[in-house]
């Protein structure tokens, strides 16, 4: 609740009032945190390393986590088997399906096993949560509020700052369709062009991503 900034020194931040007001089993409460929790460790590697479309096995972890312990190989792999089984908006949204086997102890405890997990692209996206993810994206990179779609998709650019379009697995015409439409009701927020060869989009620098949660 820390990483997703929905506490802070125990109590409940603005943020997370705003949780709370739409409820833990709202899609748009725990979409919003992720896009806060992207900005976690964890989070973080997990979205910029596991890939879309493909089983992702824990073999392949322990040879991309190489230069860690495995004691921390283990906790990463465990700790998103329990969060993935638990969450059913994560595997909704496309963050992580995985693949678990039970099994029954003799002391009728049951040991869960992942073998794989499966990220796939977000079907139906709130285009007001793009918009947040968007501003953190500027925000963290320094700023930088007018950029192009295809700098936004471009996942090899060194930055800080994490494109809604990679947490979320959001192609090119998924977000044109989307930014169209922010465009269009949030002018105030965004700006977007993709025709006579434009393709430009521009953040109102007067907002800020604690603006954007108004619209919630």
């Amino acid at each position: 609740m820390r990483d997703a900034k929905v506490v802070k020194n125990r109590e409940l931040t603005p943020f997370g009032e705003l949780v709370a007001r739409m409820g833990i089993d709202s899609v748009t409460s725990w979409v919003l945190m992720l896009c806060n929790l992207a900005y976690s460790p964890a989070f973080e590697w997990y979205i910029k390393n596991i890939p879309f479309n493909e089983p992702y096995l824990e073999e392949r972890l322990i040879l991309d986590m190489a230069e860690t312990t495995k004691k921390a190989q283990g906790e990463f792999w465990n700790g998103f088997k329990t969060i993935l089984d638990t969450n059913e908006v994560f595997k909704e949204i496309g963050l992580g399906v995985p693949d678990i086997t039970k099994k029954v102890l003799k002391n009728g405890e049951i040991r869960k096993t992942m073998s794989s997990i499966m990220r796939t692209s977000w079907d139906n996206p709130i285009p007001e949560v793009v918009l947040y993810s968007l501003y953190k994206f500027a925000e963290a990179c320094g700023e930088y509020y007018q950029f192009s779609l295809e700098t936004l998709l471009d996942d090899s650019i060194e930055r800080d700052g994490i494109s809604p379009t990679r947490i979320f697995g959001l192609d090119r015409d998924t977000m044109v369709r989307i930014l169209n439409g922010l465009s269009i009701n949030y002018p105030e927020f965004i700006s977007a062009s993709f025709t006579l060869n434009l393709d430009n989009i521009t953040l109102r620098s007067d907002k800020t991503s604690e603006d954007t949660l108004k619209l919630f």
